[in-house]
């Protein structure tokens, strides 16, 4: 059995390389490209939800609550 194995194993090396069970780390993305600066100018929504992001989606939802409100009426 283990001549038929090892013949199997020369016919298809593909199958038996050890990188199919090892795969690669994934590739690291540079940082820089993708991080947004510090110095960018923030909303009110981003001020918002970098302290309390429950404050945020009840402003937003409530607000948009009242336009459709308004909207519905006029």
């Amino acid at each position: 059995m283990d001549k038929k194995f090892e013949e199997e194993k020369f016919k298809w090396p593909r199958l038996w390389s050890p990188s199919k069970f090892s795969p690669a780390p994934a590739p690291q993305l540079p940082e820089h490209k993708y991080k947004i600066p510090d110095t960018a100018p923030k909303g009110i929504f981003q001020i918002f939800a970098e302290e309390n992001p429950f404050k945020t989606s009840v402003i937003v939802l409530g607000s948009l609550g009242l336009i459709i409100q308004f909207w519905r009426k006029y």
